[in-house]
């Protein structure tokens, strides 16, 4: 072991590091083609189910890599993985065919006795000033009342990542043991390194680069240790999966190690899986595991992805799968505003959590050269803090700020931990609700996330919470009758987080609710304005708070609201794609912004298997009854050109002088079927030479395919 004296801190600088970039610009390509067999046509198995994989690899000038027999899928080796999976998944043996694709990571770049407690403003916001901004009070995650509750005491945690620097003093104590590992179809690897290496087939997941170090101890950190910082739940295991390669692509996770992950992780007994990272491609192979992992009582946490847009519209995976235990998380900053970067969706993204200037657990490989592909790069913070005395094995062990909603994510990893410690009979679906409702409402997130809610650790626990653990609020409520209303307080009526509407009982009514932060709001009656919601009402056991709530006659409100719809209309989409509904927003002049509840949507009309042009109607209606509908035209297009096959030889060669006879060419249509093929270009085998014949086939719809035929005319 090797340890030297460093500084306390050690200053860098943020611009131009490599960290920024971790994979080029362009969408990084995939390696291979990964293929699911029918199981009663090729059934990996068995042995001979495995000789009919590699003859069907061989027919198609491939090459069998890898077979995963317990989900009978098989990677294939190919220069043209797009090109082999669309010729492949016309097979009838073939459930599907996608390339391998290439994912990257969701970075942006960069009490107790712990010393570093105050920089980490997600667990405990007190509008402290970290890295040079002032945070919200109360703009964080709760972590020191959770921890009254639970501190994730034994759940594993697995982390798909880059690997984790497993000697890390504030990691060590709390990683997976794997003693007993099994690999992902459950047969025994005689031990692992608290994880595995998927790329390299190791035992040893320890990293070349510190991003899912940086996870991991926001997840799992140990706290309460006089040093560093602590993690959300920090008496979780951490289980390492390194999926990271480096190759023509930049840094990349690839498809196939993903999914092994996925199963390694769900045979060796995590409860909660940690995804930081994504990419545009949407791998039916990937969705089956997190199903698989679902199934087996998991939860998977996908980071949203860091491009600033709407994922509903523009889908980035694993985020958008549409399956019940993925939560999908957005990033805010510690004044609780969504940060720049992060990706939203409506539909797609379910909540947020604290995800910029996040300080968390590093490793700087020290022993490496330089020009090594994979030597970790230079720290990417404005600081990066180094413990003194801590250079072991071949790392430089220390602290250092990062964004991204590759931060976001592990907070609710640890969130979801602490669940699984306190309530362990919970589902995979309970546990992913209790993340939902318990976190904090937050207005300016509506319409941007699914819940408009950033997580909240107690509140979370609160949700699960024994009936007996209770607070109390007084609610007071008034009904001013000063402009000609008669209404009294029966008729209205008050919602608790968004609740469904309650009657007022009496004047004063008394509320018995979990520990949890809360938002108490008057439903607008037609005629009647109201006072401003109760927002943030932060109740612990035993606690008494009050909330005061006027209704207020006013003018009648007889102005429907104004429905604006997001995205194109007309919405042109390619026939046989699923429908993607793009959502509307609607503002009312007295009730502004509506909530997504007030607009009602009617697509069933559509059928993207038909061409044709139909209307999706949105409706809004605002407090008063007022109503505004909009249509949107989506349009069902075929798109997609015909398959033109050429018959004989190509290129065709002839003597001078033989008579030549059109081989031909055939086309088919996914809409039309058989297709005419018109064929152009002259050959006169009396002159030597080379002629191409052009040969054309358009489907209905207008897509035409074209290919070309060398007719090679030679000397007698």
């Amino acid at each position: 072991m090797l340890r030297r004296s460093l500084p306390l801190i050690l200053a860098l600088t943020l611009l131009g590091s490599p960290l920024l970039t971790l994979a080029k610009e362009a969408h990084p390509q995939p390696k291979g083609v990964i293929v699911k067999f029918v199981a009663s046509e090729i059934d990996l198995a068995d042995s001979e189910g495995k000789a009919k994989a590699h003859r069907f690899a061989e027919s198609n000038g491939l090459t069998v890599k890898r077979l995963h027999k317990h989900a009978n899928l098989a990677l294939l080796e190919t220069s043209q993985p797009a090109h082999a999976a669309a010729l492949l998944k016309k097979d009838p043996s073939v459930v599907f065919a996608e390339p391998n694709y290439a994912y990257t990571l969701d970075e942006t770049v960069t009490n107790p006795t712990d010393s570093r407690w105050n920089l980490l403003w997600g667990m405990q916001n007190r509008g402290q000033v970290v890295n040079g901004v002032t945070g919200l009070p109360d703009a964080d995650v709760d972590a020191q009342e959770a921890w009254q509750l639970s501190k994730g005491s034994g759940v594993i945690v697995a982390v798909i990542d880059t690997g984790v620097y497993y000697t890390h003093p504030e990691l060590a104590g709390n990683m997976w043991d794997g003693a007993n590992c099994v690999d992902e179809a459950g047969q025994p690897l005689g031990g692992c390194v608290h994880g595995y290496d998927f790329p390299r087939n190791s035992t040893d997941p320890k990293p070349a680069h510190s991003h899912g170090t940086h996870v991991a101890g926001t997840i799992a950190a140990l706290a309460d240790n006089g040093t560093g910082i602590a993690g959300v739940a920090p008496e979780a295991q951490i289980m390492a999966l390194r999926t990271d390669t480096v190759d023509q692509n930049g840094l990349s996770l690839y498809t196939e190690d993903i999914i092994r992950a996925i199963d390694f992780a769900r045979e060796n007994g995590a409860t909660v899986i940690n995804a930081s990272f994504g990419g545009p491609d949407n791998s039916l192979a990937m969705r089956d595991a997190i199903a698989r992992f679902g199934e087996a009582g998991g939860v998977f946490v996908a980071s949203a992805g860091n491009a600033g847009r709407d994922i509903d519209t523009e889908p980035t995976f694993p985020a958008a799968y549409d399956l019940p235990n993925i939560i999908t998380v957005a990033a805010t900053d510690s004044q609780d505003s969504l940060a720049s970067f992060s990706n939203t969706g409506a539909v797609s993204v379910d909540v947020a959590a604290p995800g910029v200037h996040i300080v968390s657990t590093m490793g700087y490989p020290l022993l490496q050269e330089a020009n090594s592909p994979e030597a970790s790069p230079t720290p990417s913070s404005d600081k990066a803090y180094m413990e003194p005395a801590e250079i072991e094995d071949d790392a430089l062990f220390g602290y250092d700020y990062m964004s991204g909603t590759s931060m976001a994510a592990p907070h609710v990893s640890g969130i979801v931990a602490l669940l699984a410690a306190y309530k362990p009979s919970l589902s995979a679906t309970a546990f992913k609700g209790a993340v939902l409702s318990g976190g904090d409402s937050l207005g300016s997130h509506d319409g941007r996330t699914l819940t408009g809610k950033r997580v909240n650790a107690f509140g979370a626990l609160a949700s699960v919470a024994d009936a007996s653990v209770t607070g109390t609020v007084t609610l007071a409520a008034h009904v001013k009758n000063d402009n000609g209303g008669a209404a009294t307080l029966p008729g209205f009526t008050y919602k608790v987080d968004g609740s469904a509407p309650r009657s007022f009982a009496s004047a004063t009514t008394t509320l018995t609710l979990a520990p949890g932060t809360y938002t108490i709001a008057g439903v607008t009656k037609a005629g009647y304005a109201v006072s401003a919601a109760c927002t943030g009402i932060a109740l612990a056991v035993d606690d008494v708070r009050t909330c005061l709530i006027t209704f207020d006659d006013g003018p009648t409100d007889t102005t429907p609201p104004v429905i604006v719809l997001k995205g194109a209309n007309p919405q042109t989409l390619p026939l046989g794609q699923a429908y993607v509904e793009l959502g509307a927003t609607a503002t009312d002049a007295v009730d502004g912004a509506l909530a997504s509840s007030s607009i009602t949507i009617n697509s069933s009309s559509v059928n993207m298997n038909v061409v044709g042009t139909y209307a999706v109607t949105y409706t809004a209606t605002d407090a008063a009854g007022n109503k505004a509908t909009a249509t949107r035209s989506v349009i069902v297009k075929d798109m997609t050109a015909p398959v033109l096959t050429l018959t004989g030889a190509n290129p065709l060669y002839l003597k001078a002088g033989q008579t030549y006879v059109e081989p031909g060419a055939t086309a088919r249509d996914a809409v039309d079927g058989a297709v005419a093929v018109t064929i152009t270009g002259t050959v006169n085998t009396k002159v030597v030479g080379t002629y191409v014949r052009t040969y054309t086939a358009t489907d209905k719809a207008g897509n035409k395919a074209t290919l070309t035929r060398s007719v090679v005319v030679t000397k007698k």
